[in-house]
């Protein structure tokens, strides 16, 4: 597979209208679907080396450095990006001007925090490795956030974490775990699925539509419409870090980038895979129709963030791309939170224009940005 140049015109009574920007189309329609393991879909040749990756529609508007603080996780609120480290707990900074991120506020707890969401005014950390399986923290006040209360899951070690209405679904190398924080002061363990003696690890989970979608070891679908009763109802066999999802799609970041149809969660089908440039895909972030991923060490060096626009999943374009060696990414609006080692990166993507004309009473569509 390729990435083929388009370039787009159109021809109207005295008027000639050219689009500048030229879009890398992903042609898929020949991958299998159905298979886990999918047809790759090779990135294009031009991107080899960080220093040489062509920036496209993306930009840098800020950052900063953080010493001694490795991330491993990020979520963004209201203009408020929290971090959390595997050394030092957890990390608030103003990005309400995303040419100055800044720190605002810390929570210090020893022993490793790892995933991260927030809800409103509520943080929710899966502390790995700890006596405390999950933490709870206010964020009412983002410069001084405040401990609401903790939870011990007995040898669970949670790694990812999603927040949905009342509960908080925890995955890690016991299988799933949900716990009813209604009241975040008093969480309780309301149900659990997996155990410690032999169950599949677990890195990341999303939720969405009563069905929790967890990556690791194997991509599995859970049913969690009876938080008290969750069960396995289908799944496939990949191996991958991070998840997302977007409506029927779920997008799973390891080796490979995977598109799956999860339509029918108990039948769940690729509808595509992309192969990366380089060693693998770090991350996966959706937002409108459009899915973020990060890939590290592409040949060359460095690494790599782009912006694939999965409204034709069997015909992707990449719209948007930026040369930084990243490992966790969030986004909101148009700005991308990047997580690189010790960095935080603040990217802006704009996302090509689409155009409606008429020609001869036929509409055309065209991709891209109209130059004089």
């Amino acid at each position: 597979m390729y990435f083929q140049k388009r370039l787009v015109c159109l021809t109207t009574t005295g008027l000639v209208v050219a689009v500048s920007t030229i879009l890398f189309t992903l042609p898929v329609s020949s991958l299998s679907t159905g298979s886990p393991a999918g047809a790759p879909v090779e990135h294009p040749a031009s991107r080899t080396a960080q220093q040489n990756v062509p920036t496209r529609r993306m930009e840098e508007v800020g950052g900063v450095y953080i010493p001694s603080e490795w991330i491993s996780d990020l979520a963004e609120e209201d203009g408020t990006v929290y971090i959390t480290s595997s050394h030092n707990g957890i990390l608030a900074f103003d990005v309400s001007n995303p040419a100055n991120p800044h720190q605002i506020g810390s929570y210090n707890e020893t022993g490793g925090a790892y995933g991260v969401d927030v809800e409103g005014n509520t943080l929710y950390v899966a502390y790995g490795w700890s006596s405390k399986d999950m933490l709870i923290v206010d964020v009412s006040d983002p410069a001084h956030p405040s401990d609401l209360s903790s939870l011990d899951l007995v040898d669970f070690s949670g790694l990812g974490i999603a927040v949905s209405g009342r509960y908080a679904y925890l995955v890690g190398y016991c299988g799933l775990r949900i716990v009813d924080v209604s009241d975040p002061a008093h969480p309780w363990l309301a149900g659990s699925v997996g155990s410690c003696s032999g169950a599949p690890d677990f890195a990341d989970v999303v939720v969405q539509g009563g069905y929790a979608f967890a990556a690791g070891s194997r991509f599995a679908i859970f049913d969690v419409s009876n938080p008290g009763s969750p069960r396995e109802i289908g799944g496939l066999a990949i191996t991958a870090g991070e998840v997302a999802i977007s409506g029927d799609t779920a997008f799973t970041a390891g080796s490979v980038l995977s598109l799956i149809d999860v339509a029918n969660p108990s039948a769940p089908t690729v509808i595509s895979t992309v192969q990366p440039r380089g060693y693998s895909f770090d991350d996966v972030a959706t937002a409108a129709n459009y899915v973020y991923d990060i890939e590290d060490y592409v040949p060359g060096g460095g690494g790599a963030v782009s912006a694939l626009d999965f409204s034709a999943p069997h015909d992707l374009s990449e719209d948007g791309l930026y040369g930084v060696l990243g490992h966790e990414i969030d986004a909101a609006g148009e700005y991308l939170f990047v997580a690189a080692g010790w960095d935080l990166h603040v990217l802006r993507f704009e996302p090509p224009r689409v155009v409606v004309a008429r020609l001869a009473d036929r509409p055309l569509a065209i991709d891209g940005d109209l130059s004089d």
